[in-house]
């Protein structure tokens, strides 16, 4: 049986895939703004015009992710660190268990950055700490649980094998 790769190698991946899913919605939002910008339109901080590109970002993100775990079982850095992500069961992950790991992980770091940034005032950059606060919570809760998967997994019904 596969046990959890460690979280060294966790955190490996989700650095490989936050910069490669993070530059290609960034690529998109830069193409949206350079759209925007050709039509003399201008995208105002705190706007519902940012939000909506921010929130496309995000569904961008989460089309990157589930499209290799759904074809392949693993996102880009999951194959580079030989990690498997399953359900509780071994089986191969469903669109919904995807979008509950995803939304899970997302709304805990969202979560953190508006605390940081509206609850306590901070600046964005302290924020963005406060959110990767969140996000170390939710890894080290697999050292509280038998199947050692983090919260977000917990919640998802989904867990991460060690591959090598």
């Amino acid at each position: 049986m596969l046990s959890a790769p460690p979280m060294y190698r966790r955190l490996a991946g989700m650095l490989y895939d936050f910069l490669i899913g993070g530059a290609v919605a960034s690529i998109m939002a830069t193409i949206i703004i350079g759209i925007l910008m050709l039509k003399d339109v201008t995208v105002p901080a705190n706007s519902l015009l940012s939000y909506s590109i921010f929130a496309l970002e995000l569904f961008v993100g989460f089309f990157y992710f589930q499209w290799f775990i759904l074809h392949k079982g693993q996102s880009l850095g999951m194959q580079v660190w030989k990690i498997k992500i399953t359900d509780i069961h071994g089986n191969a992950v469903t669109y919904p268990r995807i979008a509950i790991r995803y939304l899970s992980l997302t709304g805990l770091m969202l979560a953190g950055f508006l605390t940081g940034y509206k609850v306590l005032s901070y600046s964005s950059t302290a924020s963005i700490g406060i959110a990767l606060l969140f996000l170390l919570t939710s890894l080290l809760w697999s050292y509280t649980n038998k199947r050692k998967q983090a919260l977000h997994e917990v919640l998802s019904s989904t867990r991460l094998l060690d591959c090598r």
